[in-house]
C-alpha cells in the first residue's frame, strides 16, 4: 500500500503533463497560420468585465531561425504563461552583483502547483506570422471567471486524491466512500466525507 501511495502522486503528475502539452496544438503545416494583422503589438492589455471581474490579454513574439514550427509555438506559449504569472503576481526584486556594479531582477514563483491553474485556465486567441514570416506571435487570454473554475477543479482533484489515499489505507469503507464521493462536486463535498471517514477509523 505505501508503495502505490508514493506511486499515485507521480503518476498523475506526469499525466498532467502530458495531457497539457498535447493540450498544444501541432502546426505540422504552415498553412494553417494566417498573417497577423497589421496592428497586432506585443504587450498586456486588460479589460475590465463588470465590477469584479476582469479579462487579461497577453500577446508574445519571437523570432524564427530555421527552428522547428511546432517547438517554437509551445515556446511562445511557455513565454506567455510566465508573462502573466508576473502580472498575477507576486513578484520579488532581488539584487545580483556583477562586476562594475549590480542589478535588481524580478522574480516568481514558478512551482508545479503555482502554473498549473494558469496552464489549464489559459484560452488560445491564436497564433500567426509577423512580416515576412520572419516571426511567430502568440495571443493568450485569462479571466477571473476561468481562473476561478480552474482552481476549483484543480482544489476538488486534490480533495480526491486524498480520499483515494485514505481508500487505499483502509478499505473496509470502500464501497460506502465510493455510493457518497461520485454525489459530489465541489472540493467542500469531498473533505467533508474524509473527515467523517477518518473519524470512523480514528485517525482523528
Amino acid at each position: 500500500m505505501e508503495t502505490m501511495k508514493r506511486i499515485l502522486p507521480q503518476v498523475f503528475i506526469a499525466l498532467a503533463i502530458l495531457f497539457g502539452v498535447s493540450a498544444f496544438p501541432s502546426y505540422s503545416s504552415e498553412k494553417n497560420i494566417p498573417k497577423c494583422p497589421d496592428d497586432l503589438k506585443q504587450g498586456a492589455k486588460i479589460i475590465p468585465e463588470g465590477s469584479e471581474n476582469w479579462r487579461l490579454i497577453i500577446t508574445q513574439s519571437r523570432p524564427l531561425r530555421n527552428q522547428s514550427l511546432t517547438q517554437a509555438i509551445a515556446i511562445l506559449k511557455l513565454d506567455v504563461i510566465e508573462e502573466f504569472n508576473y502580472w498575477i503576481g507576486p513578484t520579488q526584486l532581488s539584487s545580483q552583483s556583477f562586476e562594475g556594479g549590480s542589478k535588481y531582477i524580478q522574480t516568481a514563483d514558478t512551482s508545479w502547483n503555482k502554473m498549473k491553474p494558469y496552464i489549464a485556465s489559459m484560452e488560445d486567441l491564436g497564433t500567426c506570422f509577423g512580416k515576412n514570416r520572419k516571426s511567430i506571435y502568440f495571443s493568450g487570454g485569462w479571466s477571473s471567471q476561468s481562473l476561478n473554475r480552474v482552481s476549483k477543479l484543480i482544489d476538488f482533484d486534490k480533495a480526491e486524491k486524498e480520499l483515494i489515499s485514505i481508500m487505499l489505507d483502509d478499505d473496509d469503507y470502500m464501497d460506502e466512500i465510493f455510493d457518497q464521493s461520485i454525489k459530489c462536486d465541489d472540493a467542500e463535498c469531498i473533505r467533508k466525507i474524509i473527515k467523517s471517514v477518518e473519524k470512523k477509523i480514528g485517525i482523528n
